[in-house]
């Protein structure tokens, strides 16, 4: 028999978890009394019956039910990393709905990597693991990476999404500053940027040229008793336009890590 509340006259069905949970089967003995909580007439009742499966009526009782999928975590922290590290970690992924989910897609964004676990389908109660990797390559500072997965109910066909994420602070092998050379066109110019190290011991230059014969670039060791080496970029047109107004000044140095780096070049009209 289906539990019932009695207000006014009308008899209402309480919803499917709770009646779930009071051992009552719910099967299709409670679609009638389901038609009369909803005031149908008769002649609507087969049009229910007909068009709606049990799930959909237990979406109707309990309009915001959600699949009961969970991530032991939501969000993990690797900590202070370096460049071109790789680092991985798992996440224990549970199923704690009444009814099969399965595992559809993994989407992630740039920087990191996860693979659906060789479990596709988790039944009530089941876990299984996934494993996120994040590679930081030349990022540097702050960095956050997200994982969605893709999932859904087997029975009742929902798909819903269930996000996770990893973060890190990437310590870099070296810095230099500016970042970037903006020089005009026509004009002889130098331009100099400074690095020094960061997590590579005893940074050093080791080589550096330039993608367009317009620009000269040298470089020098620190003073006696220094860390910050100079790179200097010398432009000298000669009469000559740039055939493009990009080009990138690559430097090459001692970290097996980040070996070179590039420094982009933007060529402005000059006024």
């Amino acid at each position: 028999m289906c539990p019932t509340v009695g207000s006014g006259g009308i008899t209402r069905c309480l919803s499917w978890s709770h009646a779930h949970s009071k051992g009552v089967k719910y099967d299709t003995a409670w679609l009638p009394i389901f038609c009369v909580s909803r005031g149908m007439a008769v002649d609507r009742w087969p049009s229910v019956f007909s068009r709606f499966g049990l799930d959909a009526l237990r979406r109707w009782l309990v309009p915001n039910d959600t699949l009961q999928f969970v991530a032991d975590r939501s969000r993990h922290d690797f900590g202070d990393i370096r460049q071109a590290e790789v680092v991985k970690t798992e996440f224990v992924l549970t199923n704690r709905d009444r009814e099969p989910i399965e595992l559809v897609t993994v989407q992630s964004s740039c920087g990191c990597t996860a693979a659906l676990p060789k479990e596709k389908v988790l039944q009530p109660g089941q876990s299984t693991r996934l494993t996120v990797q994040m590679s930081t390559g030349t990022a540097r500072g702050e960095q956050l990476s997200t994982v969605q997965i893709v999932y859904r109910g087997v029975n009742s066909g929902r798909q819903e999404y269930l996000p996770l994420q990893v973060s890190a602070h990437v310590k870099p092998e070296f810095l230099y500053a500016p970042s970037a050379i903006v020089l005009p066109v026509g004009r002889p110019n130098r331009f100099v940027v400074n690095f020094w190290p960061g997590e590579q011991p005893e940074f050093q230059i080791t080589g550096a040229r330039a993608t367009t014969p317009e620009l000269f670039v040298t470089w020098a060791p620190p003073l006696s008793g220094g860390t910050v080496w100079a790179l200097q970029v010398q432009y000298q047109p000669e009469g000559r336009t740039p055939a493009t107004d990009r080009a990138e000044v690559i430097v090459t140095t001692n970290s097996k890590r980040r070996p070179q780096c590039s420094i982009p070049v933007t060529f402005v009209d000059a006024k």
